[in-house]
């Protein structure tokens, strides 16, 4: 797993053996290697980023950076009050 700020890269390899005395109906996909990417809108904090893999499940974590979270920011000056009244 590979991740930058705005991109996750996921890849490995799918054995094609088949176990001695399986018989196999349908098979979606062959063995070999794979690579999926996925990009963000945001920016992902890559320090933080965990991966776990669990029961044929791959869970992965990306927390968004300070960044990216919305922020209240106070309005400042000598009539703050004037925004508000010409909205309405």
């Amino acid at each position: 797993i590979e991740a930058t700020p705005q991109t996750l890269s996921v890849s490995g390899a799918i054995a094609a053996d088949v176990p001695e005395g399986a018989k196999v109906h349908y098979r979606e996909y062959g063995g070999g290697k794979f690579r999926r990417g996925l990009k963000f809108p945001g920016t992902i904090d890559t320090e933080s980023v965990a991966a776990d893999y669990t029961n044929g499940v791959l869970t992965v974590t990306l927390p968004k950076t300070n960044a990216t979270r919305t922020v209240k920011v106070s309005l400042n000056g000598s009539e703050p009050n004037a925004i508000a009244d010409e909205a309405n």
